[in-house]
């Protein structure tokens, strides 16, 4: 049933899309217990309070998933219909904001200002190192306050290779990219503060460590619900590769590649907020391409059901 209210672009299936999710956004700050947390840049400290974060989160998430939709539309990867806006909202939630993490609402629109780049070296046949330079100056910039992000270097790798623009030029570039953003920060640092950018930014990589299996299994197990559909979003995508058309299957691989390297990341770093947040929208355009293409509306209700159940049982 739930299904059915976002299957279509009308401004109705767009206002249930942003009502469920701000309902279950709402249900979730709610009942997590928010505490004053601290955003950590090169020298910097911002303190923020509960209340912000909780209301922002509020508002934001389900606005950021919209956004993501559309532009997963406008490319054409994902046919006219908001079936990923409730799912990326939850998912961002679960990923990022119930662990409070307040640095989470200055980096998605980021993300999706980056992911937008990527999709277009899907389509595109000139210009592609002007989209690397952007991507990989975008990742220097996110990576001030949110380190993983230099994970986007190893995907701009992976996107030239699945879209079929790998050379010594698309290797290069990336690396550029991030230390022409580096360059200019260092001396920005080097000018107008007292701080020493290479020291002060070595002090937030050092946020994090290697995790090995140091892991809370008690607190994993509800995710079990959202491990159910995922492995069906799995099957979809094996499907796809054999009837898909190639730009359709160079976006699912890549959102493949995503979630991998973002899985590994989690796996590897610990740290204050891993990958957790990247891996969010490769798994949700999974989930979404599964409730798009399976023909029984009750497997499509029951992606949502699975979401619903790993979020309840998360926050409760």
């Amino acid at each position: 049933m739930l299904a059915r209210l976002f299957n279509n672009l009308s401004v109705q299936s767009l206002a249930a899309s942003l009502i469920v999710s701000f309902l279950l956004i709402g249900v979730g700050v709610f009942f997590n217990d928010f505490h004053y947390t601290t955003m950590k840049l090169p020298g910097f400290t911002i303190q923020v309070a509960p209340v912000i974060f909780q209301y922002s989160s509020l508002i934001l998430i389900p606005v950021f998933s919209a956004w993501f939709n559309s532009v997963l539309i406008s490319n054409g990867h994902l046919k006219g219909s908001h079936y990923l806006v409730p799912i990326l909202s939850v998912c961002i939630y679960l990923f990022a904001a119930y662990s409070n993490q307040p640095a989470m609402l200055l980096a998605t629109p980021l993300i999706i200002v980056i992911f937008q780049h990527f999709f277009a070296m899907i389509k595109a046949t000139a210009g592609v190192l002007h989209i690397l330079f952007n991507i990989s100056f975008l990742a220097g910039l996110l990576s001030f306050y949110f380190p993983p992000a230099l994970i986007f270097i190893l995907l701009c790798w992976a996107a030239a290779l699945l879209f079929g623009h790998f050379n010594l030029r698309t290797f290069l570039v990336p690396v550029i990219g991030l230390f022409a953003f580096y360059f200019l920060v260092f001396s920005l640092y080097f000018f107008f503060t007292p701080f020493s950018f290479i020291e002060e930014f070595w002090n937030l990589l050092s946020l994090y460590s290697w995790r090995g299996f140091d892991w809370d299994w008690n607190s994993l197990w509800p995710f079990g619900f959202l491990l159910l559909v995922m492995l069906m979003a799995i099957a979809e995508y094996a499907k796809a590769l054999n009837y898909a058309k190639i730009q359709k299957r160079q976006f699912l691989n890549f959102n493949m590649v995503l979630i991998v390297l973002g899985c590994l990341l989690a796996i590897i770093w610990k740290g204050p907020w891993a990958s957790m947040i990247i891996t969010a929208f490769g798994v949700s355009v999974f989930l979404s391409n599964l409730v798009q293409y399976v023909s029984r509306w009750w497997l499509k209700d029951l992606v949502y059901l699975s979401l619903i159940l790993t979020f309840l049982f998360v926050i409760l």
